[in-house]
């Protein structure tokens, strides 16, 4: 029994080093809070945790026997290998293709796209961050380059049947802070925020008080994330997304 527990333990040690690295990659690259609540990335997270993390060490202590024949233990080994591997590979396939890569200013608010948004778009490679670079904010002046386009794309935000995918055109995307001055105009107000309904007084007094800093420091914008939106909140300056809510 002993042998079994030291196998499973350095077993865990092992798995839990590689899933942390991993986990690292996630939360500070591809979903840097608060894009983490803004899609949701905990079924894969936490399919893979279960097997790396819990059943692989599990099943390790189960089988794991040194009067075993070497080449059965090799191969109950082996097994429990391909099983932590596949599911490993499963959760990193699902985490990248819908790691967000791009927060896009469009008109008046933000429209968050994910890996698999671009995918279809052509010379989407080009003009997609790293492996190891954060979502990006860019600005898109649709406007200078299809104005029938982009009349339309107004016509169907007032008529409440605007695409998200009309916004899907890096080659009208700019840094965001190269628009920083107009971007600012658009951020919503205070009494916008309150009037609308959608974030309650105590939603939004928790994230005051949990930030520490009057209400007024931070700049607010609307954000759609596929079919919902959000309240995104930003530092005044527009370099940093703080929260959504």
């Amino acid at each position: 029994m002993k042998n079994r527990l030291k196998a499973a333990f350095i077993h865990l040690c092992i798995s839990s080093i590689i899933v942390g690295l991993f986990l690292g990659l996630v939360f500070l690259v591809w979903y840097p809070h608060p894009y983490d609540q803004l899609i949701g990335v905990w079924y894969a997270l936490g399919i893979m945790i279960a097997v790396d993390i819990v059943l692989g060490p599990m099943l390790t202590l189960v089988v794991f026997n040194l009067k075993k024949p070497l080449q059965e233990l090799r191969r109950d080994l082996m097994i429990i290998a391909i099983i932590q591997l596949s599911a490993f590979a499963w959760g990193v396939h699902v985490t990248y293709s819908i790691r967000p890569v791009m927060n896009v200013f469009a008109l008046n608010q933000f429209y968050l796209f994910r890996l698999k948004d671009f995918s279809t778009i052509e010379d989407a490679a080009k003009n997609l961050p790293s492996i190891f670079e954060k979502p990006q904010l860019v600005y898109s002046a649709l406007e200078s380059k299809n104005m029938q386009k982009y009349n339309n794309v107004v016509r169907a935000i007032i008529e409440g049947n605007a695409d998200e995918s009309l916004f899907l055109d890096p080659s009208t995307y700019l840094p965001l802070l190269s628009h920083k001055e107009l971007v600012k105009t658009k951020s919503l107000s205070l009494a916008e925020i309150k009037s609308s309904k959608q974030i309650s007084q105590e939603t939004f007094d928790r994230f005051i008080t949990a930030h520490g800093k009057a209400a007024d420091t931070y700049l607010y914008f609307w954000i759609m994330v596929a079919q919902s939106r959000y309240l995104l909140v930003m530092d005044a300056e527009l370099n940093t997304v703080i929260d959504a809510l």
